[in-house]
């Protein structure tokens, strides 16, 4: 998809492969069973500025 093909920057933790390891651990060990899920509500653009830069939210923007 668009956001996994983002390229975060080399010092960035947002990695997709990263993201798809995680998943398939949390399934295969049965973590979900024991987890809690939260869902996110959505960012006011001034929250998004407080941690991201302009160039990723105007991409946001653009695949949402």
């Amino acid at each position: 998809n668009d956001v996994g093909g983002y390229y975060y920057g080399q010092h960035h933790p947002m990695k997709p492969h990263r993201l798809a390891m995680t998943h398939n651990l949390v399934l295969a060990y049965g973590l979900y069973r024991q987890m809690e899920v939260y869902r996110p509500r959505k960012a006011a653009p001034e929250e998004m500025q407080w941690f991201h830069a302009d160039d990723y939210i105007d991409f946001l923007r653009r695949v949402t």
